[in-house]
């Protein structure tokens, strides 16, 4: 009996699943029948994770993510068991991540705002995705315009979704071309996407003129904020202007903002926010739970409520000036390494920082390439974001980088070459 041409593709993909799910490097452990003491697993466990490198160190200058506040970790250890996966049984803890969900929305302009605290940027992205697709259930061949440089999340959504994606390009400054942006626009986009932060260069794209667009052709747009979402705003308090990025734009149907980034809650910490009008149609019922039905539009069923409780715990203990010295902080730091580096020869700033985000790039006066420039870093301890379409490599200014952890850096930087 012949096989289908599907089940011939379905054994293809079994047959090559190495692909998918590289083999094991290591034969595991047996699994014992009497448990170990808590010492000797402690003491197993430094050993397989000392090669994890700390935030303590100074060394992660790439990572958009930084060390927990220690309130916030103090607070999620606390209330750990919690499940917003079942709202019934846990309805002060839902009742905290609609606190939460409701400060952010009065931070990024909208005091009339719903969502969910998600497990990520990533997963607020696909939601977002959802319901934008949603919005437009008669397009037979929807499509999503993003910028080139949007995160790799949306490319998760396009297949996912069965969703074209359009990239707009960059100029050579690395901002966004408005014009090829627009000349994208058809009768199949069920989506405008902006970022307000992008994470190779901590750009903004200019938000205010997508919703122009988004006006003009009457479609969702969702902004990709999930590191600039607890950046900007206090930015701003401090004297930094921008183009409107948030829902004070009033065709910005949903935003992405994640806590574990610049916020410092516990990883994972993400946030999807919605404008109520746009998620009418777009939830799932829930109907077996012990605490009763409900719905929701999240992609996790079972989801952690001890990141919400933590994160609005933190939200209270710091404030708005707190978060605003952080991120001045912050700030003073990506300024003075800009200034450091114009004093290399061999490097150069990618682009002007628009908030705590370097790219560096190679001069022509550099003897090593592109490749060599990561290594070598790499090979002092030094753990940068590595960008190769652009040739750029990351710096992110997060609270755990000191200005000693710079000196070094700068010390580093100029002995590669």
């Amino acid at each position: 009996m012949e096989m289908s041409e599907k089940g011939r593709s379905i054994f293809e993909i079994l047959n090559n699943i190495d692909s998918f799910f590289p083999k094991k490097l290591y034969q595991p452990d047996g699994f014992a029948n009497n448990g170990k003491n808590q010492g000797e697993i402690i003491d197993q466990l430094d050993n397989l994770l000392k090669s994890d490198l700390s935030y303590s160190s100074g060394k992660i200058l790439g990572a958009m993510t930084t060390e927990p506040h220690e309130f916030a970790k103090l607070v999620y250890a606390k209330y750990m068991n919690r499940n917003l996966g079942d709202r019934g049984i846990n309805p002060g803890t839902a009742e905290i991540e609609h606190k939460t969900i409701s400060l952010l929305g009065n931070l990024l302009g909208d005091n009339n705002i719903q969502g969910n605290m998600t497990s990520g940027g990533t997963e607020a992205n696909l939601i977002a995705m959802y319901l934008a697709k949603q919005s437009k259930p008669y397009v037979k061949n929807p499509s999503i315009v993003i910028p080139e440089s949007a995160h790799y999340s949306f490319d998760k959504a396009a297949a996912l979704m069965g969703l074209q994606l359009r990239r707009a390009r960059l100029q050579q400054d690395y901002e966004l071309d408005l014009n090829h942006y627009e000349s994208l626009i058809d009768e199949n986009t069920v989506g405008l996407v902006g970022i307000a932060g992008t994470s190779s260069l901590g750009l903004v794209d200019p938000i205010d003129k997508i919703s122009q667009f988004a006006r003009d052709y009457q479609i969702y747009l969702h902004v990709d904020a999930a590191f600039g979402g607890l950046v900007l705003p206090f930015m701003e308090k401090f004297g930094y202007y921008y183009p409107t990025f948030d829902f004070r734009n009033p065709e910005v149907c949903s935003m992405t903002v994640d806590p574990h980034k610049m916020g410092m809650g516990v990883n994972p910490s993400g946030a999807i926010l919605v404008r109520n009008s746009n998620t009418i149609h777009s939830k799932f019922e829930i109907p077996y739970l012990a605490g009763g039905s409900f719905k929701s539009f999240n992609i996790l069923g079972t989801r952690p409520g001890a990141p919400a409780i933590a994160f609005w715990a933190l939200l209270q203990f710091l404030g708005k000036d707190g978060f605003i010295k952080i991120t001045k902080s912050c700030w003073e730091n990506t300024l003075y390494l800009a200034n450091q580096i114009t004093q290399i020869p061999e490097v150069k700033i990618a682009t002007t920082p628009q908030m705590n985000v370097l790219g560096l790039k190679l001069t022509s006066k550099a003897s090593i390439n592109f490749d060599q420039f990561d290594s070598r870093l790499r090979a002092k301890g030094w753990a940068l974001g590595k960008f190769s379409q652009w040739n750029v490599l990351r710096v992110v200014m997060m609270p755990h980088v000191k200005r000693d952890h710079l000196k070094s850096f700068i010390s580093d930087l100029k002995a590669i070459f």
